[in-house]
């Protein structure tokens, strides 16, 4: 994993990550906030939970971390590649010829391996059921509370979706 902090994301002091490393947990020491992803960015990704990036939001991991400010800006940013690869083994010109350029360039006919979306989801999964996030819903029945030295946004935190849908 490569780590970093809030604050420097939002200084731009994390460029030039290389984009296999997809997945990304936000923590301060032992308390894990957030374990997230994206396929067109994780430092982007970071930004729009705080209200920037392509595409911003200020959803609940950026109003906690705001609510938490300053501290929050020594809130550790780990990004990490997925644990699994996708293989393609050997094959013939017909089937090379209808793989995708961005697949084509990541390897050779005699076969290759890369990173797929599934690969990516998988290991959000694992890493959300291993460390139990405060702020995570899904794939997160074993969630941790947001400890009392953190401020929170007022939000019921133990709610979960299956509370809002009848046949879950």
């Amino acid at each position: 994993m490569i780590g970093t902090t809030i604050g420097a994301i939002l200084d731009g002091e994390c460029v030039g990550l290389d984009p296999s490393h997809r997945l990304y947990v936000v923590r301060d020491g032992a308390t894990v906030f957030y374990v997230g992803q994206s396929k067109r960015g994780a430092v982007n990704r970071v930004l729009e939970h705080l209200g920037r990036g392509q595409f911003p939001h200020l959803d609940l991991l950026g109003l906690v971390v705001k609510a938490n400010l300053p501290g929050a800006l020594n809130w550790v940013v780990e990004f990490a590649k997925p644990r699994y690869k996708t293989v393609v083994a050997p094959i013939d010109d017909k089937a090379w010829a209808t793989l995708s350029p961005v697949v084509r360039f990541s390897g050779t006919r005699e076969g290759f391996e890369f990173y797929s979306d599934l690969d990516t989801d998988r290991t959000e999964k694992e890493l959300i059921q291993e460390l139990k996030p405060c702020l995570n819903v899904t794939h997160n029945k074993d969630r941790q509370p947001l400890p009392d030295c953190y401020h929170g946004i007022g939000v019921d935190l133990s709610v979960t979706v299956s509370d809002f849908v009848p046949f879950a």
